[in-house]
């Protein structure tokens, strides 16, 4: 839930991540946390997706890979 270890994993997997693949947050609506990460990892890796579905606000989020 920390902003360094999400941006962590999402960079290590960021090379290989391909379409199809389905990315999952749980804390989605915190800015300084995984969404903060998720956004910095699109800089570096501007991958396309889609939102698969989302619960409480989009607080708990899912993502495929397009």
């Amino acid at each position: 839930d920390l902003y360094s270890s999400t941006l962590f994993v999402l960079i290590t997997l960021g090379p290989v991540l391909k379409p199809g693949d389905i990315l999952i947050f749980d804390e989605m609506s915190s800015y300084l946390g995984e969404f903060r990460a998720f956004s910095n990892f699109l800089e570096a890796f501007p991958i396309k997706y889609e939102v698969m579905g989302s619960a409480c606000e989009y607080a708990q989020i899912a993502l495929k890979v397009v």
